[in-house]
């Protein structure tokens, strides 16, 4: 709010001269912020609370050519407290409390393999679906055994499996035996 002194002064030859002060009010004009979204799946990118800015008749104010303070980044899963507020000479408007909130990426658990390993003397893979999100070990293997499979998260702070956790998935690894028949020379199996 200013108030401004304006002084009249009359020159009029017809009239009496008269000289008076006034008082003006001018008002700053208020506006609203209004969060549009705070909430955003980690992708890698640093996020801001969105927002828009609109007058008491609903009239939509260009956010960048107004003085919004308080708005901060976010790039990794958390949440800040965030207060938005409009430090203009003409404008006045509420103080916007809210949360910025970067979630999980969430992956998907690969499916088990159905496939039956036998030893073949050569190194078998055991059958996972190949991703940027996790990393697979012990899933090489040549000799007949069992083995576990680990599949781990490469990003334990932003990353979680679909079932809400972070902990390696484990499978087993079964390279079963060859059936061996051996061949003595001379002699003729029967079966």
């Amino acid at each position: 709010t200013n108030i401004h002194n304006i002084k009249f002064i009359s020159s009029n030859n017809n009239y009496e001269s008269f000289e008076t002060e006034v008082e003006i009010l001018v008002n700053k004009k208020q506006l609203n912020i209004i969060v549009v979204e705070n909430e955003f799946t980690y992708d890698g990118l640093e996020h801001t609370v969105k927002y828009e800015i609109k007058d008491l008749n609903n009239k939509e104010y260009d956010v960048d050519t107004l003085n919004v303070v308080g708005n901060q980044n976010l790039k990794n899963v958390g949440q800040l407290s965030i207060e938005l507020n409009i430090l203009e000479d003409n404008y006045y408007s509420n103080i916007v409390t809210t949360t910025l909130k970067i979630n999980n990426f969430v992956v998907d658990i690969p499916e088990e393999s159905n496939l039956k390993y036998i030893y073949n003397g050569l190194e078998q893979i055991y059958d996972l679906e190949q991703s940027s999100y996790y990393t697979i070990t012990g899933h090489k293997q040549t000799n007949a055994g069992e083995y576990q499979v680990t599949v781990t998260l490469n990003d334990l702070t932003n990353y979680i499996w679909e079932n809400n956790t972070t902990n390696s998935i484990t499978y087993s690894f079964i390279i079963n035996k060859a059936d061996y028949y051996p061949s003595v020379p001379g002699f003729d199996a029967v079966y």
